[in-house]
């Protein structure tokens, strides 16, 4: 039986093949514009699904490799300040150990007393060292300055030279009360007087007390950061790394009490140092500048050993920093051979292939031409042409 083909068949059947051929070449010019011969999930779903599992992967590994670099950076600024700080530290041990000799003169040890007291500050500007907006040493508080060092009213005790001594004594409002020791008897039967000088310049004079010849003073090292330990995602699974050095841990806090009395017979000032506290480096530090002031032999041992176990708490550190930083060097290395990996995987299931893509498009266009060829010369064709 035959069968005929009407013209509304012939241009439904064309049109189909237009759009046919019209899809093919946009899906093409798509794929040659991109260079990818699989732009969405309908091109092929089993590969774009590993694609997408590619990119994710790849996409948390450089998630992981930018955590240890901020990290590392932040790691070796803490060892520049841990290098500073062992100088200082073991500059004071030197210090110490002369002071401890016991064979300096009293100019000697009050110059040894000012460089200590300048290896304190020191100490505490590297214990306060801020990277990028970061405390470097106050823990998970990162915004927090981890320390102040904090005096109790101060109190002095000065031998005038002429056989007068004076005690001067500032209270928290920063108001002074002076104390003039003078012998108004004999060297060998002694009446001490002393005028005191109150801050409102008014004066009085009565009988040396046995006070008028102690002075104390207390010294605060306040940690003012926290304790809690700062970690970073290095890892699947929330592999952390600990990146934090702990103040406290490591220069300590507490309060230094400096109590002493001068003996006008003898002329020397005797007394004690004690500390209070999680005593580190700086306490101990302080500890030697008073027990230098006031000849503490007890204490300036004491002070010593503490400044030891301070370096020692550095090289700790420095150990911890170094492994961390090989720790980060041995998973960037895996991570950048598993990034390598993704990316040629994702490269072959997603790269077009240009050569045959240019090929397939130029026979895709031919074919769009023809069909629109095709469609104009039936748009033409009229009763009239079988006529």
């Amino acid at each position: 039986m035959l069968s005929r083909t009407t013209s509304s068949q012939m241009s439904n059947s064309l049109v189909k093949y237009m759009a046919s051929t019209q899809g093919k070449f946009n899906k093409l010019s798509t794929q040659l514009a991109t260079q990818k011969k699989i732009t969405s999930i309908t091109d092929d779903a089993v590969a774009a699904k590993s694609i997408l599992s590619a990119k994710r992967e790849i996409n948390l590994y450089n998630g992981y490799i930018k955590n240890m670099n901020n990290a590392e950076y932040e790691l070796k600024a803490v060892n520049d300040s841990l290098k500073g700080a062992k100088v200082q530290a073991s500059r004071a041990l030197d210090v110490g150990l002369m002071a401890a000799n016991g064979t300096y003169s009293d100019t000697e040890l009050n110059a040894f007393k000012q460089e200590i007291d300048g290896i304190i500050q020191n100490l505490t500007n590297f214990a306060n060292t801020n990277y990028a907006g970061t405390y470097l040493f106050s823990g998970a508080a990162i915004l927090t300055k981890p320390y102040s060092l904090e005096d109790s009213p101060a109190q002095t005790f000065v031998d005038n030279g002429d056989g007068s001594y004076t005690k001067s004594v500032k209270d928290e409002d920063g108001n002074l009360t002076t104390y003039k020791m003078v012998n108004t008897g004999t060297e060998e039967a002694p009446v001490w007087k002393t005028t005191v000088t109150n801050p409102d310049s008014s004066t009085t004079t009565r009988d040396t007390e046995p006070n008028d010849w102690k002075i104390e003073n207390s010294k605060n090292i306040v940690y003012n950061g926290s304790n809690d330990k700062r970690q970073v995602v290095i890892g699947a699974e929330n592999l952390e790394e600990d990146i934090s050095i702990i103040g406290s841990n490591l220069f300590g806090q507490g309060t230094v009490t400096t109590s002493a009395e001068f003996n006008p017979e003898t002329k020397v000032m005797t007394g004690n140092v004690n500390t209070t506290g999680d005593v580190g480096v700086i306490a101990s530090l302080t500890k030697l500048s008073s027990a230098i002031e006031i000849s503490d032999m007890d204490a300036m041992y004491s002070a010593i050993d503490g400044i030891q176990k301070g370096l020692d708490h550095i090289a700790e550190s420095d150990t911890k920093i170094g492994i961390s930083l090989n720790r980060f060097d041995t998973l960037r290395e895996a991570y950048d051979n598993n990034i390598t990996n993704l990316t040629s995987l994702k490269s072959s299931l997603e790269d077009a292939d240009l050569t045959s893509l240019i090929a397939e498009w130029l026979q895709s266009q031919y074919a769009l031409e023809a069909s629109y060829s095709l469609s104009s010369q039936m748009m033409g064709i009229s009763i009239m042409n079988y006529m």
